[in-house]
């Protein structure tokens, strides 16, 4: 599977995608008298979170089981450190200096769960940008029943890929050094409609 993976970032890196176009995911629609329209995540960030992390498991189960004749371990994780600072240099956008890809929650949390940040206060900002988007989507869908509420620019909620990356990146990062971003994580986990964690089941598409 890495060894998949690296081959295929060898082909694309010098695009600076980092890994090619192998995975998106499924956001659930709002039902709330108008659909959100925000911008899908950038499939590349998301294949390329996949292999970092694979990279970091084989570092970590190599380095579990090494013997007197094999580096492996070592060559792995130089590799995921490597992988992690080309994927900050890929997709963070320098401009807004808190949002990863074309800014969805799903890219936010993703970049934040596999460590993407190199300092603690980047970490935190992009955090926080993330808290703020969850937020804002949930004032926006309490009370939005027709067209005239209606947001100038949509914003989706996390889907199935990403919501596993959601919540332990929010209770990770944020400006509270004790609980990060857990409030937001709480509300999410709570609640049946969107968004929310068990409006994924709780909806009528499922």
């Amino acid at each position: 599977y890495v060894g998949f993976l690296e081959a295929q970032y060898n082909l694309t890196r010098s695009n600076g995608s980092q890994v090619g176009h192998l995975r998106n995911d499924w956001p659930p629609r709002c039902n709330c008298g108008w659909r959100t329209m925000g911008a899908p995540p950038e499939p590349s960030l998301m294949t390329s979170v996949g292999y970092i992390n694979g990279l970091r498991m084989m570092a970590d189960m190599a380095e579990a089981v090494a013997d007197a004749e094999s580096n492996n371990g070592a060559v792995y994780r130089q590799r995921y450190q490597a992988r992690l600072k080309e994927f900050h240099a890929a997709f963070f956008n320098n401009s807004t200096t808190s949002t990863y890809g074309r800014g969805t929650q799903e890219e936010q949390a993703m970049a934040l769960w596999i460590g993407a940040p190199p300092t603690a206060s980047i970490a935190a900002a992009v955090g926080a940008q993330l808290a703020g988007q969850i937020n804002s989507l949930i004032e926006l869908t309490q009370n939005a029943t027709s067209s005239a509420t209606k947001p100038k620019q949509g914003v989706d909620f996390v889907g199935g890929v990403g919501v596993r990356y959601l919540f332990e990146a929010l209770a990770r990062t944020g400006t509270q050094a004790a609980t990060g971003q857990a409030a937001t994580a709480l509300a999410l986990a709570l609640k049946t409609t969107y968004p929310g964690y068990g409006y994924m089941f709780a909806n009528e598409a499922e």
